[in-house]
């Protein structure tokens, strides 16, 4: 396909990149292109390519602070979230929520499914969070505090960004939060991962 076309152009001694290019690019030429590039350059496999990193840091910087703090919530929070929960980790006034998301989906920034939002692309959340406005803590802390209020369904990822920004939410804030998710985990049969939140939350403690 068009895809492994690249592949070959660019470097065609190595057709094993092509699986690596063609999870990585996900369907889009440009990275395709850029990543057969920067592999034949003899660069690192997991590195954003410096090409895309360029394009994309332009696009974020461009961006109104509203629109590109909502874009640096969903690269942190690697998981789609819906408007409520994303407009209060990201600090964004209700007014400007639906425009910022609007000019986000309009950029190929960020995809819409079933009410819920996420980056477009692994290599645009990977190039966000190489830049990041503001320390990745605060965004961690901010979605953590966002899913803990958020409901059923949230706690566990709650909890994690929590334990990421090591934010212990006070009087005894975080126990809430990790009870609720590690009963939540347990109910959902994700006992892996109760185990491990649950020894992360107890070093914490």
């Amino acid at each position: 396909d068009a895809i492994e076309g690249i592949v070959r152009a660019v470097g065609p001694a190595r057709t094993d990149w092509a699986s690596t290019i063609v999870a990585r690019a996900a369907g889009n030429p440009f990275y395709a292109l850029e990543l057969s590039r920067h592999l034949a350059a003899g660069r690192a496999p997991d590195e954003v390519p410096a090409g895309v990193l360029a394009l994309l840091r332009a696009e974020v910087r461009r961006l109104p602070e509203a629109a590109r703090a909502l874009l640096e919530v969903l690269a942190v929070a690697r998981v789609a979230l819906p408007p409520g929960p994303l407009g209060a980790a990201a600090a964004t006034p209700p007014e400007l929520l639906e425009p910022g998301l609007g000019a986000l989906e309009s950029s190929g920034l960020v995809v819409r499914r079933e009410g819920r939002w996420s980056v477009a692309h692994d290599l645009v959340a990977e190039a966000v969070l190489a830049d990041l406005s503001v320390p990745a803590a605060d965004r961690h802390q901010a979605i953590g505090r966002a899913l803990a209020v958020a409901g059923p369904g949230w706690q566990g990822a709650a909890l994690r960004h929590l334990l990421e920004a090591e934010d212990a939410l006070g009087a005894g804030g975080l126990d809430a939060v990790a009870a609720r998710a590690l009963a939540e985990l347990g109910q959902q049969g994700s006992y892996d991962d109760a185990a491990s939140l649950g020894e992360r939350y107890l070093g914490v403690a």
